[in-house]
Parts: structure tokens; C-alpha cells; sequence
């Protein structure tokens, strides 16, 4: 892949706040309360022993992995990752408002819950203006330099 240089529209700018600041906040909440997100974890894998060091391992991992498709956008303006952050993003999106949604039905309205679910939604409709188009679809043919 090849980095991109020159300016990043205000689009890609504000994308890559969003989906850091997401991805931020998960670590952050996460590393709160470590029992909760031992608990969490060990329903999802059973087979593991889950302790302290292992949550935190597990937490910064996520955490590395949701900075992929920034670096991807955001770097390398690799017009491919729109699409799939797209389709990934809004199966993620569906996800924290059903989890907002079961919070506030059963009267936990979290405001972290709200907070993560904007953020997700605007980096994702971010993707879809003109200029993260433009930005995603360049060629090299206005001069701004590519380095390999």
C-alpha cells in the first residue's frame, strides 16, 4: 500500500475523530470496570481462564484492531476499506443501539451507550460525503504525491 500525502478533507478528518474517539471510549469503559468485561469476555469464551491481565490484553487488542480501518482510510486512502468499514460499521452500529436500546428498557440508560452509538453513526455517515468519495477514489491525477 502507499501512503497518501497532501491535506485530508475535512470529511476523513472528522471520520478519524469519530472512530478513534469510539474506539477510546471502549478501551476506557472497559478498563472501568475489569470484572464486568472479565465477565463479558468469559461468556464469549468459555474455554479460557480469564483473569485481570488477560481482560487488559484482550481490551487493548480490540482496541488496535477497531485503528485499523482508520489507518486504512486515513493513511493509505484505500478506497476498498469505505466499503468494508461501511458493511462492518452498521453491523457494529446495530449492535450498540440494540445494546442502548436494552439499557434503556430496562432502565440503565447509559449516556456512554448514546455517546458510542453517534460517534459510530457519524464516522460511518462521514464515509458517504462527496469529498471522503473523492478522497477514497483518488488516482494521483492532481499531482499530490504518493510515497511508497
Amino acid at each position: 500500500m502507499k501512503v497518501r500525502q497532501g491535506a485530508r478533507p475535512l470529511a476523513i478528518r472528522a471520520f478519524a475523530a469519530c472512530l478513534f474517539l469510539f474506539a477510546l471510549l471502549n478501551l476506557i469503559a472497559g478498563l472501568a470496570d475489569l470484572s464486568t468485561s472479565e465477565a463479558i469476555l468469559a461468556d464469549f469464551w468459555p474455554s479460557l481462564e480469564w483473569n485481570r491481565d488477560l481482560t487488559i490484553v484482550a481490551l487493548f487488542t480490540q482496541f488496535t484492531i477497531a485503528l485499523i480501518p482508520l489507518v486504512w482510510i486515513y493513511v493509505f486512502a484505500a478506497g476498498f476499506a469505505r466499503w468494508f468499514v461501511f458493511s462492518f460499521g452498521l453491523a457494529k452500529l446495530a449492535w450498540v443501539l440494540l445494546n442502548f436500546l436494552a439499557a434503556l428498557w430496562f432502565g440503565e440508560g447509559e449516556v456512554l451507550r448514546f455517546i458510542l452509538a453517534v460517534l459510530l453513526g457519524s464516522a460511518l455517515l462521514l464515509l458517504l460525503l462527496p469529498a471522503s468519495r473523492h478522497w477514497l477514489a483518488h488516482k494521483g491525477e492532481d499531482g499530490s504525491a504518493v510515497v511508497q
